[in-house]
């Protein structure tokens, strides 16, 4: 099993900027999902923060996220997500997270919210 490992997304990151959906697409098309396809990668690992608000998220910003990365990644890999800071409401627990409250219905996407 080959992985891929990527981390710190920050997706909404300099107040929603859509300047950084065209540098994520960049990255997305030319890079990331050219590399997983070549190399057969079947897992890929989120090492935390996957939005960057630890309040809101804009709606606009989670279209782009889900139909750029996480849709894209549903039809060619699992994904495991550690919940990083900014992916939690409050500072001294996991318990209320964007990545479990606005990526559940994915069925290929584990989320790891327990510290130990």
């Amino acid at each position: 099993m080959l992985v891929a490992l990527i981390t710190d997304t920050h997706f909404g990151i300099k107040n929603d900027s859509p300047l950084f959906y065209v540098y994520f697409d960049l990255f997305l098309d030319n890079v990331f999902f050219p590399t997983i396809e070549q190399k057969g990668i079947d897992k890929i690992i989120h090492l935390g923060d996957c939005f960057d608000r630890r309040k809101f998220v804009n709606f606009n910003t989670l279209t782009w996220a889900r139909s750029s990365f996480f849709d894209r990644i549903q039809d060619i890999a699992t994904m495991d997500i550690i919940i990083g800071n900014h992916d939690t409401y409050f500072k001294n627990t996991n318990d209320v997270n964007s990545p479990n409250l606005l990526l559940s219905d994915y069925d290929n996407i584990r989320i790891f919210d327990d510290v130990y």
